[in-house]
This record gives structure tokens, C-alpha cells and sequence, in this order.
């Protein structure tokens, strides 16, 4: 007589993944979006956030600046029917401020008039920036009067001040 079947189970457990999250190296407020460049072992896709919006925010997989500061991304991957969960992983991106140049125009005039209104001419705004976002406004004066006698007058800047720019003044 031939031994009955005997039936048995095979269990297939989930497999195991892990993110690969590689650091970012300082970035200066201007910086075009960016991957933020994790992947499993899984090939699964990874979601991210962000624990400062207002510097760092991940939208479709990428980096989008927002100010200077500092921000933690972190990079998750909640597995599927194949593969648990992966540990996240977390990275710094920390962002610089651009660099902003401002010049005072040079102006003149003629004795007995009144002064010219002063300006000046920016370098290095970012994101189609104006100096309307500036957390202080760029001042400008001079001591030359209407009756002040013919020669050159300083035109002195000040003020100007941003959490996103180090302003310099020529």
C-alpha cells in the first residue's frame, strides 16, 4: 500500500529592506530643487519629510529650498505585501545664506537744487527676489544739502538686513 499524502506549509515571510539616504553637503539659499537621493534595497519608492518646512521642504522627491537654516529629512519606507517596513534614516540639510551686494547709484546735481533721491543697485537677490523681502530696509543718506558748496559727498548705506543674505555694501 502506498503512504497517504501528507500535506504541509510553506510560510514566505516578508523580506527585509534598508534605506540608503547619503549625506548633503551645505547648500547656499538659491539652490535650484534638488533629489534628495534615497533608495531601499526593496526598490521600493521613499517618501520623505521635513522637521522645518520654512528651510527644507520635500516635494515629489525633491528638495526645495525656503531659507537659511537648518532642517532634518527624514526617509521612510512602509513596505508592502513582499517587504516590511524599513528603519528610517535621517540626514541634516543645512542651508547658507546667498551672498548680496549693494551699491549705492552715484548721483549729482547742481548747486542750490535739491537732492537727487538716492538709490541703489543690488546683486546676488535669489528666487526672483526683490528687496521688498529684505527684514530691514537698506537705508541710504548723505550730509550734502541744497546749499552745499560744488565737490563729492559721501552716500552713505545702512541697514539691510536678512535672515537669508549676508549683504555687503560698496
Amino acid at each position: 500500500n502506498p503512504a497517504p499524502d501528507v500535506t504541509q506549509t510553506q510560510t514566505i515571510n516578508k523580506a527585509a529592506q534598508v534605506i540608503t539616504f547619503p549625506a548633503i553637503s551645505p547648500v547656499v539659499y538659491g539652490v535650484a530643487s534638488f533629489n534628495a537621493g534615497a533608495s531601499t534595497t526593496s526598490g521600493l519608492q521613499v517618501s520623505y519629510s521635513s522637521d522645518n518646512t520654512s528651510v527644507a521642504e520635500v516635494i515629489n522627491g525633491k528638495i526645495n529650498i525656503r531659507s537659511a537654516g537648518s532642517s532634518n529629512i527624514t526617509a521612510s519606507q512602509a513596505g508592502n505585501n513582499n517587504f516590511s517596513p524599513a528603519e528610517d534614516k535621517l540626514i541634516n540639510v543645512t542651508v547658507t545664506k546667498a551672498h548680496l551686494t549693494i551699491t549705492a547709484d552715484n548721483k549729482s546735481k547742481p548747486y542750490l537744487s535739491a537732492n537727487p533721491v538716492l538709490t541703489f543697485t543690488c546683486s546676488g537677490l535669489v528666487y526672483g527676489e526683490t528687496v521688498a523681502v529684505l527684514d530691514s530696509p537698506t537705508l541710504l543718506s548723505t550730509v550734502a544739502s541744497a546749499d552745499s558748496p560744488a565737490g563729492d559727498y559721501v552716500i552713505t548705506i545702512s541697514g539691510g538686513n536678512d535672515n537669508c543674505y549676508d549683504i555687503t555694501y560698496f
